[in-house]
């Protein structure tokens, strides 16, 4: 795309495989995948004000990544970031790779309908009406993965399909919840002490390693403790808290020992 503005258009990959749709802004526009397969849709800057910011349908091991997609908010109920369907005689929307992304301002963040085995990580949600693996809850899904997502928002969170998975085992974990903040971690691994649970009673999944910090897992400056571990994590020489042994120098504005306290 190479920074291309596209207005009231759509990108399509119609049975496309290894194509790449890169840094394109679209405003009021989509990237929509048929039937394509190993495609990698990344850095786009998508401004959707009617419907979905980019929507796979029966497709499988495509790469979507790093993009930013805004859209205009609790307008209706189609209203996607990000959405998987597969259509019945075209095979299944599986095997993708959902990451990195920026999605606000949707009805729901990621809607899945009858698609299985797909990922969802390092993507930050915010600002929904409803964040989701599937709306209304009579559409079923199974089988995707999401673990180390932000999930910001201030809405509600609706029902999960059967069979979705929201953590990993240790030391991977979950997601970071904003419901959930401030939660205690009184064994100070970087996660919760409590689970949290999604979706209604009747469907409920749950996050048993969420982590205490948006980011939690990022490791910024390479030192090997990531932002749950590290007091400055854009300084390699400053990790883990407190560090009482390394002398503080008075007023250098920095806080080498981890103490809490700059100088």
């Amino acid at each position: 795309g190479s920074g291309h503005t596209l207005t009231g258009g759509s990108i399509t990959l119609d049975s496309r495989t290894g194509v790449t749709a890169k840094n394109f802004k679209i405003e009021n526009g989509m990237v929509y995948i048929f039937r394509g397969s190993r495609n990698t849709v990344t850095g786009n800057t998508i401004n959707m004000q009617r419907e979905t910011a980019i929507a796979a349908y029966s497709s499988w091991g495509n790469t979507i990544s790093g993009n930013t997609l805004t859209g205009s908010g609790c307008v209706c109920g189609t209203h996607y970031g990000i959405y998987f369907h597969s259509i019945f005689g075209y095979g299944w929307t599986n095997g993708n790779l959902v990451s990195g992304n920026k999605i606000k301002n949707f009805f729901v963040g990621i809607g899945i309908i009858n698609a299985r085995q797909n990922t969802f990580t390092e993507n930050t949600l915010s600002n929904f009406c409803d964040v989701s693996t599937y709306y209304p809850p009579y559409i079923t899904s199974g089988y995707n993965y999401f673990y180390r997502n932000n999930f910001l928002v201030n809405g509600i969170y609706a029902g999960s399909g059967a069979n979705e998975f929201f953590y990993q085992p240790y030391p991977v974990g979950g997601n970071y919840w904003a419901r959930a903040a401030g939660c205690s971690d009184r064994n100070l691994d970087g996660f919760c002490d409590s689970t949290v649970y999604i979706g209604p009673e009747a469907a409920r999944r749950m996050d048993a390693l969420p982590w205490i910090v948006q980011d939690g897992w990022q490791d910024e400056d390479n030192d090997g403790y990531n932002k749950t571990r590290d007091c400055n994590d854009a300084d390699p020489s400053l990790n883990i808290y407190p560090m009482l042994e390394i002398p503080e120098i008075p007023y250098n504005g920095v806080d080498e020992n981890c103490n809490g306290m700059a100088d």
